[in-house]
């Protein structure tokens, strides 16, 4: 079995957020919470792959708080305890072009996906799209897709980032298509989906 999430942007947030008598942030301890959900799932349902589809992280300034750095390695660490995992690159993942999760990659069991690739996964077809990656040219339409990226026409809030939004075309001869980036869980065509963010207001 596999599991699939997507836009846990990590950060100890000021806003819908306070600090606790311990002094740690209350959301980023919600957030904690939310990776201790998932470790359950995992471990119920024996999950053999994990598909993490970008902004494991909030901030997109040069420095990231060492609590909200070692939280998302511990996240990492903990689900390869009991698969593999799929790690890619969102928009918030990246400084200056250059992605933040090197360190991750000394955890056994993850693979870091900061380009396109297509590879076979338990016997099934499998294009990992991260922010920014390159479509193939022709999917199968035995093959699934997942990434991070905007699927044209989806709904969207105010800010969000639309300058890499993907052609129906592109998507529509795949078998299921999954993608993180827009927060809001919805079906946008008829194999296409915005699996969205696991917490509100991420």
């Amino acid at each position: 079995m596999w599991l699939i999430f997507t836009d846990l942007h990590l950060n100890e947030y000021k806003a819908f957020a306070t600090v606790n008598d311990k002094g740690i942030n209350t959301r980023l301890l919600q957030q904690l919470e939310v990776i201790r959900q998932i470790r359950l799932l995992i471990r119920r349902h024996k999950v053999t792959n994990i598909f993490f589809l970008g902004d494991l992280f909030h901030s997109q300034s040069p420095t990231i708080s060492k609590i909200v750095y070692n939280t998302a390695f511990y996240l990492v660490q903990s689900l390869a305890q009991n698969a593999t995992v799929w790690l890619l690159t969102g928009n918030h993942d990246i400084f200056i072009n250059i992605h933040i999760f090197t360190p991750f990659s000394s955890i056994p069991r993850v693979n870091i996906v900061n380009a396109s690739i297509s590879t076979t996964i338990e016997d099934a077809p499998v294009n990992l799209i991260p922010w920014g990656g390159v479509f193939p040219r022709k999917a199968g339409t035995d093959t699934y897709c997942f990434g991070h990226f905007g699927i044209k026409g989806a709904k969207v809030g105010d800010i969000t980032d639309l300058s890499l939004e993907v052609d129906h075309k592109v998507l529509e001869p795949y078998k299921l298509v999954l993608a993180g980036h827009y927060h809001s869980r919805q079906k946008v065509l008829p194999n296409a989906y915005h699996i969205g963010a696991v917490m509100a207001n991420a």
